[in-house]
């Protein structure tokens, strides 16, 4: 019984620092269970006992709501952090532009299970703020780009936290291409910046992504996908690769 206990409140001290996932590792056997939330389920996976595997499901089995196990980990995944998923954004751009979307959710450039939009624009492009929110970081002291993730840590970027914790950041600004400064309070629809083609790009263009509040810090947090208003902003939806999105609002 104290064994159990223990391993509770073990569990229980983890799973605070982490969001819809906790992993349980068995030190003597080298197998691991993985719990999860999904589309508002709970699953339990099975990991084989190769640790280079512990990032895949062997064999995934779904909690039944009315089991006691199934109880027990909703009450701890139902304390993450509730951002709103349905908000909507404007695009990052002034009315009467037009932009294509180069590359799409997880894309296979980059984004690589991320959740980012990277919207095709020439150097210098006016970037507006997609929602209101506090300035917490601005880089704009770098000049150089190339197709390389070697180029990633060049990269220029203005990063937003918004009333729900969720926080977007806008990269590959040119050099010294922030009109903001850590603090400063924005609106949707403010210039913040202006585009560039400095960091890890193939090309000039504006990177979008947005993270979730997470127990983590934000260095660990998820990518969200994002709604955006488009066309006279009544219609509201998620941005697809190769498509062109003309903003009139």
């Amino acid at each position: 019984m104290k064994f159990f206990v223990t391993l509770i409140l073990f569990l229980y001290h983890i799973l605070i620092l982490s969001q819809d996932k906790i992993k349980i590792y068995d030190g003597i056997h080298n197998d691991t269970i993985s719990y999860f939330s999904e589309d508002n389920k709970i699953f339990k996976c099975y990991y084989s006992r190769n640790i280079n595997t512990v990032d895949k499901c062997k064999t995934r089995e779904e909690l039944l709501p009315k089991t006691k196990e199934y109880k027990s980990w909703i009450k701890f995944f139902s304390k993450s952090p509730i951002y709103d998923r349905n908000y909507a954004y404007d695009l990052p751009y002034q009315k009467g532009q037009e932009f294509k979307i180069l590359q799409g959710y997880y894309g296979d450039f980059s984004h690589h299970n991320t959740n980012a939009i990277d919207f095709e624009m020439a150097e210098g492009t006016e970037i507006l703020a997609v929602r209101e929110g506090i300035v917490v970081q601005v880089i704009q002291n770098n000049n150089k780009g190339c197709p390389s993730e070697e180029c990633a840590k060049y990269g220029n970027y203005i990063s937003i936290l918004h009333s729900d914790k969720t926080r977007a950041e806008y990269w590959h600004l040119k050099y010294k291409g922030s009109v903001v400064q850590v603090g400063n309070k924005v609106k949707k629809g403010d210039l913040i910046g202006y585009s560039g083609n400095t960091g890890w790009t193939n090309g000039p263009h504006l990177h979008f992504v947005c993270y979730s509040p997470s127990y983590m810090g934000m260095k660990k947090q998820e990518t969200v996908k994002t709604l955006f208003k488009t066309g006279d902003g009544s219609r509201i939806e998620y941005l697809n690769e190769g498509k062109s999105y003309l903003k009139k609002y």
